[in-house]
């Protein structure tokens, strides 16, 4: 059976004015990188929004599925739910086989409509970016920080 799991170590997206998330992958000969801005949840409408940024990384091929909320659930043997925005990962309760290899990580973005689903091996949170207009804007001002 498969649980979605709330990322607690992530600040939580910003839903009440949207979701607003923006990402950009990177292919390099030793590695893959997604890079993701996205608003993050605040006390007040009235604060500045602020943008997280993680970079999503994997040695070997790192993979990103986008798709609709009711195709990606469609796509599991059980009936599973997520019950609001924000970020999860997979609790699954196997068959107790052990498996000799090293599984990828699995974190979903999941917004009122649809799914982000990225495999990788490692999560990096970079600097918050501020008063940007979009997370567009604050990915590319996160990106040129790191060159």
């Amino acid at each position: 059976m498969t649980q979605f799991v709330p990322v607690e170590e992530l600040t939580p997206l910003e839903v009440e004015s949207g979701c607003d998330y923006a990402y950009l992958v990177m292919h390099a000969d030793s590695e893959d990188k997604l890079f993701l801005a996205y608003a993050s949840k605040r006390d007040f409408l009235s604060v500045p929004l602020t943008y997280q940024i993680l970079c999503f990384s994997c040695s070997s091929v790192l993979e990103v599925h986008k798709m609709g909320m009711d195709e990606y659930l469609d796509g599991f043997e059980e009936d599973v739910l997520i019950p609001e925005p924000g970020f999860y990962q997979f609790e699954t309760h196997d068959d107790g086989s052990d498996s000799a290899e090293e599984e990828l990580d699995i974190m979903l973005l999941a917004d009122p409509v649809s799914v982000l689903e990225i495999m990788y091996e490692r999560m990096d949170k970079l600097p918050e970016v501020y008063h940007c207009a979009d997370a567009k804007t604050a990915l590319i001002t996160a990106l040129s920080a790191l060159s």
